[in-house]
């Protein structure tokens, strides 16, 4: 696991806890390995029917390739 996604994830969890309800708050500009831990830090805790469908299918891809190193 990047350090870059770690940082993400960290930054994307504490967003949903503390911050804001709205994933593209977290996002801004984000890409790469930083925007997908934004992502999964974000939705942690969410079943995919809880996530809007907005970002559904892109958090399920990113649950399968991350899978192995979460």
């Amino acid at each position: 696991m990047s350090e870059t996604f770690s940082r993400g994830f960290d930054h994307g969890n504490y967003a949903s806890a503390y911050v804001t309800e709205d994933p593209t708050d977290a996002l801004g500009e984000t890409t790469g390995d930083l925007r997908e831990g934004i992502l999964l830090g974000f939705y942690s805790s969410y079943e995919l029917h809880e996530i809007s469908e907005e970002y559904r299918e892109e958090v399920r891809a990113l649950r399968i390739k991350w899978k192995e190193e979460l």
